[in-house]
Parts: structure tokens; sequence; C-alpha cells
């Protein structure tokens, strides 16, 4: 395993688990708003046999499993307080237990930040998708200015060894986040995917694809144009792409 912060740092999966999970429902709905209207707009979800990693509440696998033909959902520890509509299965790693070629859609909601091999996160994802699918995959950007998990300005920015000696001065004992810049993404995806960021479409509509995000600075945004949009999206607090696997 890689000891950059990219590639997850000296993190092992048989550390102590760590959630972050979202458990409220009411946000958990708008997201789940969201990733729905994004794929409806790239795919037929209701012939698509979908694969969500990452369970948590449950109520966004629940929420999309009423819009496709079948729905699974696994995660390293049973938090579900919605438990029913799709199949859950519980995972020890990033392995995903199931056939190669097995899911048209798979989705990958803030996820990947939390995954320290996340080249094999991504290599799963393509492995149990069928040629021609897709994988949603949402996660906070590395160069947002206010890192999401720990509420600090800059956090993610900073090499591992710096971002934990800064989360200790607030109480916690680590950053045991891994984010990703868009463009690192774009690397690890290689060969795997082709990389469609839909981060500025959806901001440049927000009503289309629900954007639950930053509402006060939505007209703002909307109005600047496509090429701002584009060089400001670092900054922002995440991005989202669809990954196309070849037919």
């Amino acid at each position: 395993m890689s000891n950059s912060q990219d590639d997850g740092g000296d993190f092992s999966l048989s550390d102590p688990y760590s959630s972050y999970a979202g458990l409220d429902e009411d946000t958990r709905r708008k997201k789940a708003a969201k990733i729905i209207s994004i794929l409806k707009n790239r795919t037929d979800l209701a012939a698509c046999d979908l694969l969500d990693v990452g369970t948590g509440s449950g109520h966004i696998v629940a929420l999309i499993a009423q819009e496709c033909r079948s729905a699974t959902s696994v995660n390293l520890e049973d938090e579900r307080i919605v438990k029913d509509g799709y199949r859950f299965v519980q995972v020890e790693d990033v392995r995903l237990p199931f056939p190669d070629e097995s899911f048209d859609v798979v989705v990958s909601n803030q996820v990947i930040e939390h995954i320290p091999p996340q080249q094999d996160h991504l290599n799963e994802l393509h492995r149990v998708l069928k040629k021609g699918g897709i994988a949603y995959v949402a996660t906070p950007s590395k160069y947002t200015l206010m890192e999401p998990h720990f509420k600090l300005p800059f956090l993610s920015w900073l090499p591992k060894p710096m971002a934990d000696r800064y989360v200790r001065l607030f109480g916690h004992e680590r950053f045991d986040i891994y984010p990703l810049s868009l463009g690192r993404l774009g690397k690890m995806c290689a060969g795997l995917f082709r990389v469609e960021n839909m981060s500025v479409e959806v901001i440049k509509d927000p009503e289309r694809y629900k954007l639950d995000m930053m509402p006060a600075v939505q007209p703002l945004l909307r109005r600047l144009p496509r090429g701002i949009l584009a060089l400001l999206q670092p900054l922002m607090p995440s991005f989202i792409v669809i990954l196309h696997k070849p037919a």
C-alpha cells in the first residue's frame, strides 16, 4: 500500500472502524433526490440492477431502489435505520462479494475519501459493473476551503503528518480522511473509465438536479460562466462524476 495521502497513508482496514455516516432522514432524502436525478439523466434506472456502496442509514438506497429493477447495498457496519426495499450485504473490506459484471449502475456517494486503498475501490467498481455501465461518484474536494468532516479550514490541503497534528490540536486522534482532487481521480480512472464531470452542470441547473448544497449562493453561481465555475470548482465542497465503463 502506498504511503501517499491520496493512496491512504498508513491506515489499515484492520484499524477501528470510524463512521461518518449521516443518519438524519431529511438530509438523506435530499441527497437521494440529487443522485436519482443525475442517474436518470444518464440511464434508464427502471431497467437497472444497482449497487450502493456505503449504506449508512439506508434512507438513500431505499429511495433509489424505488426507481430501479433491483438494488443492493454494502457497508462495513450495519448502521441502518431503513432496512426495507433493498438487499443489504455486510462486507469486511473494499472487496465486493459479487461476480464480475453484476450491476448496471454503482453508487459511491461520499465513500472513496474514507477508503485508503482508493485504487482498489475503483478497480472493484469497474469489475462489478457491466460493460457500458456507469458509476456515480461524489466526494469532497481536496482543495475545498473547509474540510467537511472535521470543520477545519484548509485541513485537507495539508500533508498527512501535518493534518494529523492539526486535528490533534482540536482533540481528535488523527485525520482519517483521504481527500482526492478531480485530477487525481481522473488519473486513477485511466484505463478503467471515461470520467464525466457533472459538477458544473449540476451547479448551473440546481432545480433539475435537486442540488442541496450552498442554497444561499446558488443564484450567483448559476450566473457565472462555465469556464469560471470550472476554475472555482476545486474550492467547492465536493465534486460529482459519472464514470463510464466502455461497452
